[in-house]
């Protein structure tokens, strides 16, 4: 009988992730002792936690020095030294667990070329919704994929799920998502859209076997709403949330509203969720917590425990979508402005006023517009007394 493989694992990081990482690692093997995973590294810039029977270093070198590892988790972040560590590890013929998205995103290509070579395995299944299994499905349904819908960022979502149920500004409501560790203590990148944008394009490569230019992307973020715009939209009927959309021929990361009855607008507080649009079978959608650290170790833990089972990696369609003509679409508007601009609002022509609300307290108003899409957003001395537009989520 062939002994069981055991596989020594080396961390790379020392953020709150990385030893968060290390310790369900320890209490796996102290709760598991016939476990095949052994924590013995962890290592990266800044001071490494001090762990039983762990070795720790302030270098990475130490990894790439260590001729008994067989896992690198990478829990760094980042492109930079990221990047030099996984490609070393790959080239070094040891299987490699990220979930860092801007790396995946830039590099994907090279490093699964890498994996491949190396007959190792490169698992990221984690980079989007942590144990959620979205890359798997946009891998495996790829071909039936139409759409990709997405509110993939916890912690822009806890911020605004703050703003509209407390009316929360938006410096308040980030400042409770790092209170409350939804959010890292820098969560630019989620505000502003960037990590959805990192995370949509992952998605669409691998769905759709696409690269995507991010300097020709739509990206506008949420630092700019104010608790007046949720309060508004709700009273519409709608909810507001960063929303990135993608097909074969069109990408894109904005808030939008969302009908209070779609499915979508029930993924509140720091959830994330993403609905497939597929040809067969409709609409699928997958929900998990998206929020926090705990969130991302699990999604690494998940990872590195499927190492065993030598699944099939995953990679990007390898026959790219044809993108489908584009076609002047019917589109609706959220107007926010100020009540006595109402008067102004077009009348007649293409674009319509579908329906209407007024704050008298405040003296703000907000309308829908509907129309082609060309028409809706073209300027126009009404939408220049405009404090907020945002776009109706369409189907």
């Amino acid at each position: 009988m062939t002994p069981k493989k055991t596989f020594n694992i080396a961390i790379a990081g020392s953020n709150r992730m990385a030893c968060l990482l290390a310790e369900k690692l320890i209490e796996n093997t102290r709760q598991n002792p016939a476990s095949p995973f052994r924590l013995v590294m962890i290592a990266g810039p800044g001071t490494a936690p001090e762990l039983p029977g762990v070795a720790a270093y302030t270098d990475l070198e130490a990894i790439a020095g260590n001729r008994n590892i067989d896992v690198v988790i990478e829990a760094m972040g980042g492109t930079g030294q990221a990047y030099n560590l996984v490609t070393q590890a790959l080239n070094q013929c040891r299987h490699v667990v990220t979930a860092n998205v801007p790396l995946l995103s830039t590099h994907l290509s090279s490093l699964t070329k890498i994996a491949l070579e190396k007959n190792v395995q490169l698992r990221f299944e984690s980079a989007i919704m942590g144990p959620v299994p979205a890359l798997h499905t946009a891998t495996t349904c790829g071909p039936d994929i139409q759409k990709i819908i997405g509110i993939l960022n916890g912690p822009s979502n806890f911020m605004l799920e703050r703003m509209t149920t407390m009316g929360e500004n938006f410096s308040t409501a980030r400042q409770a998502a790092i209170d409350l560790k939804f959010a890292s203590t820098d969560p630019t990148h989620d505000a502003s859209g960037h990590d959805t944008l990192y995370k949509l394009t992952l998605l669409r490569q691998m769905a759709f076997g696409l690269t995507t230019d991010i300097s020709q992307v739509v990206l506008e973020g949420i630092e700019d709403l104010t608790p007046s715009d949720m309060h508004l939209a709700r009273k519409l009927g709608y909810h507001i949330r960063l929303v990135g959309t993608a097909t074969p021929s069109h990408i894109q990361v904005r808030p939008q509203l969302i009908p209070q009855d779609d499915p979508l607008s029930h993924v509140t507080h720091a959830r994330t969720g993403v609905v497939f649009e597929t040809k067969s079978c409709g609409p699928m959608l997958l929900a998990g917590e998206g929020g926090g650290a705990e969130v991302a170790v699990a999604g690494l833990l998940t990872d590195t425990f499927a190492i065993p089972l030598n699944r099939k990696p995953m990679l990007p369609a390898t026959h790219p979508a044809k993108p489908a003509p584009l076609t002047e679409q019917q589109e609706r508007l959220f107007v926010r402005l100020p009540k006595e601009a109402l008067h102004q609002l077009p009348t007649g022509g293409e674009v319509r006023v579908t329906d209407e609300v007024i704050v008298e307290e405040t003296k703000t108003a907000a309308v829908m517009l509907e129309g082609p899409a060309k028409a809706i957003t073209t300027p126009s001395p009404f939408l220049k007394l405009a404090e907020t537009t945002l776009p109706v989520l369409s189907a």
